[in-house]
């Protein structure tokens, strides 16, 4: 899998939170269970599932690790 070009997190509309991460042309949304304000565990059962992702303050902004990548807010 390539870098990521963007992520959004986001509750969707059956009311699971998800991350969406755009790779290349193609979305890979991934549903999460959150622990707490935190962390969250990616959801279901089979390879690279239940892997934690957390949320950190680094320099004053709220960065999201996951998979060795941190992802930050842009405007």
């Amino acid at each position: 899998m390539s870098q990521p070009k963007s992520a959004e997190l986001k509750i969707d509309k059956t009311g699971f939170m998800v991350l969406s991460i755009k790779y290349g042309e193609g979305v890979h949304k991934i549903p999460l269970k959150p622990i707490d304000d935190e962390k969250a565990i990616i959801y279901g059962l089979g390879r690279n599932l239940g892997e934690t992702i957390r949320v950190i303050e680094k320099n004053g902004e709220e960065i999201i690790l996951f998979s060795g990548y941190e992802l930050k807010k842009i405007n």
